[in-house]
C-alpha cells in the first residue's frame, strides 16, 4: 500500500518519491540542485537549501469507472493532503498522527502535501493544482465527522449547512454528534 523510495547522487540532493499507488503519487524534493523539465539534474542551485512538498497526480481519479465512497473522501488523510497516518474526527481537537514523521516536521507525514489546516495552500506540478485551503480542509473534514454515523444517503446531506447549525443551536435532538471547536473557523 505505501512505498517510500530515496535516489541519490543529485550533489547533495536526495530526492524522494512517496506513493501508495500508481494513482497517488506525491513528489518531494529537497532542493540543493536544479531539476529540469524531464527530471534530470541541471547543476548545483545558488539558493539556499529548502523544502518543496508537490503534488503530482499520474492518472485522475476521475477516470475510473467506479465512484469513491464519500468517507474515502471526506476522513480519508491522504486524499485530504495530510499524507499516510491516523486521523481521528471525534474529539474536540482534530488529530492527525503520521505513519512515518517527516524529519524536517514531525507531525508532518513524510508523504504530506500540506498540513492540517494550512495558512496557504501548498503548489502542484501543474498549472492551477493547488493542496486543499484551511477552510476546505474544514469543509471535507466536517462532513467526515458526520459521515462517520449518517449514512451518504441520510436526509442531513440534502441541507447540511442547516443541519449543522441546528445541530450547533442543540436543536438536533436525534444526532449523537456535536460542532467541535475545529469544525468552525478561526
Amino acid at each position: 500500500m505505501f512505498a517510500f523510495v530515496h535516489l541519490w547522487g543529485i550533489e547533495g540532493a536526495a530526492l524522494a518519491w512517496t506513493f501508495r499507488n500508481i494513482l497517488d503519487a506525491a513528489l518531494l524534493f529537497t532542493a540543493s540542485a536544479r531539476l529540469t523539465a524531464t527530471g534530470a539534474a541541471a547543476g548545483p542551485a545558488t539558493a539556499p537549501r529548502r523544502e518543496l512538498r508537490l503534488y503530482a497526480n499520474t492518472v485522475p481519479h476521475t477516470t475510473q469507472k467506479a465512484s469513491r465512497s464519500c468517507i474515502s473522501c471526506h476522513a480519508d488523510p491522504f486524499t485530504l493532503g495530510l499524507g499516510t497516518g491516523a486521523l481521528d474526527l471525534t474529539g474536540e481537537t482534530l488529530r492527525f498522527t503520521p505513519a512515518i514523521p517527516a524529519a524536517s516536521a514531525p507531525g508532518l507525514a513524510a508523504d504530506a502535501w500540506a498540513g492540517l489546516f494550512p495558512a496557504s495552500p501548498a503548489p502542484g506540478t501543474r498549472t492551477g493544482a493547488r493542496s486543499l485551503d484551511a477552510e476546505e480542509q474544514r469543509r471535507a473534514l466536517r462532513a467526515g465527522a458526520c459521515l462517520l454515523c449518517h449514512d451518504a444517503r441520510a436526509a442531513i446531506w440534502a441541507t447540511f449547512p442547516a443541519a449543522l447549525a441546528r445541530l450547533a443551536r442543540g436543536d438536533a435532538p436525534t444526532c449523537r454528534g456535536r460542532v467541535t471547536p475545529w469544525m468552525v473557523a478561526p
